[in-house]
């Protein structure tokens, strides 16, 4: 029986890391619904990529994305903001790998 090599075991462990992370979607944010706007305030930071934020969640706009809502999210690389978002203050404190911040306008 041949042993394993240490290439086979790098790409191994290269696979068990991946597993942790996920792409990030709407499910990763919390927020709160006051009946009139969404306001999010916290985002999984095992989130990872791109998340592209809606104009709207549960039919309601997104108007306001807290103070330290994406705190060590440092597996993100992108969020697009939608243009609706009215308020948004020291929300990316410590994301690292985030390479872009785009906000959306909406043309029309």
């Amino acid at each position: 029986m041949k042993k394993p090599t240490l290439i086979t075991f790098l790409f191994l462990a290269l696979c068990a890391l991946n597993l942790k992370t996920k792409a990030a979607d709407v499910s990763d944010l919390s927020y709160n619904n006051n009946g009139e706007y969404i306001s999010i305030y916290d985002c999984n930071q095992d989130a990872s990529g791109e998340l592209i934020i809606p104009e709207t969640i549960e039919g309601l706009p997104v108007k306001i994305i807290g103070q330290s809502a994406f705190w060590d999210c440092t597996i993100l690389t992108s969020v697009s903001i939608p243009d609706g978002v009215t308020h948004l203050r020291d929300s990316f404190n410590g994301c690292r790998g985030l390479e872009s911040l785009i906000k959306v306008v909406l043309v029309g």
